[in-house]
């Protein structure tokens, strides 16, 4: 299976689909994703609170980056990772789940880091990192089948993963 990345730069309604699906929205913060959404669409670098002070800094192509993946013309999923790495979401198509996909999207990542995030600055202390829901049980068998490790438990509802190198 050969997946194609393609930079997520303007609305794409099966994403906005998937977002709205059950299994998404018990683990994804989707109006955190939103904001980050609207940022790239409409070319903001900040996403700002409501006395307008910036919460974050998002660069698009610098220190984030959203892709939809396709298998062949087929979109299959999408990832969202913010420079250094962690990949803040990732979001597989409901009849694409289960088929090792995710775990297909973790290894690119980890094998081509550089091919999809120029200059990632964790990648230099050798890690790629993911904070998980404690129960999102699919999503911590993903990113441990891609070679990721528990590193710290963040609370009691959350845990950090690492992937500590790049896979063979």
């Amino acid at each position: 299976m050969a997946l194609i990345w393609k930079e997520y730069t303007e609305p794409n309604s099966m994403v906005e689909e998937w977002l709205k699906d059950a299994d998404v929205k018990k683990f994804v913060n989707i109006d955190c994703f939103y904001d980050h959404y609207k940022a790239i669409i409409n070319g903001a670098n900040n996403i700002v609170d409501e006395n307008g002070n910036v919460e974050l800094e998002y660069i698009q192509g610098k220190n984030y980056f959203v892709y939809m993946i396709y298998d062949e013309s087929e979109l299959v999923g999408i990832i969202e990772i913010y420079n250094p790495l962690c990949v803040c979401t990732i979001i597989i198509a409901p009849k694409h789940r289960n088929k090792g996909l995710g775990t297909a999207i973790l290894k690119d990542l980890i094998k081509d880091t550089q091919k999809y995030i120029p200059n990632p600055t964790s990648f230099d202390l050798g890690y790629i990192g993911a904070v998980i829901d404690n129960d999102n049980i699919a999503s911590i068998k993903m990113f441990e089948k891609a070679g990721f490790e528990e590193k710290l438990i963040i609370d009691e509802k959350t845990k950090s993963y690492y992937c500590p190198k790049p896979l063979d």
